[in-house]
């Protein structure tokens, strides 16, 4: 469920129009720390948008291990995964909780 405080918060970030679809539709999911929240190859159906927390974000290096590329602060979204999302593709990254 989305609360009054991350309502305020969306309504700081996007159009109205965009926050009511958000609040009709959206989903609401809550992870502990550790969590994979995206992993590599799986398929996107959302968009996630961080109320609260940290997110890690990595890639697969072809060698070996993993890359840190960014993190997902409230109020943000990840990129990456939003053009996975719009061009039908697999993921390419990873999302931890931190």
């Amino acid at each position: 469920m989305i609360v009054q405080k991350d309502h305020e918060l969306l309504n700081l970030i996007f159009e109205r129009k965009l926050v009511e679809e958000i609040l009709d539709f959206g989903i609401v999911n809550t992870f502990s720390k550790g969590d994979i929240i995206v992993n590599y190859e799986d398929t996107l159906k959302s968009i996630p948008i961080v109320i609260d927390g940290l997110v890690k974000v990595l890639k697969e290096n072809k060698d070996s291990g993993e890359s840190l590329l960014y993190y997902i602060k409230k109020g943000d979204t990840c990129s990456i995964s939003t053009g996975c999302m719009t061009g039908y593709k697999k993921s390419t990254i990873k999302a931890i909780c931190e």
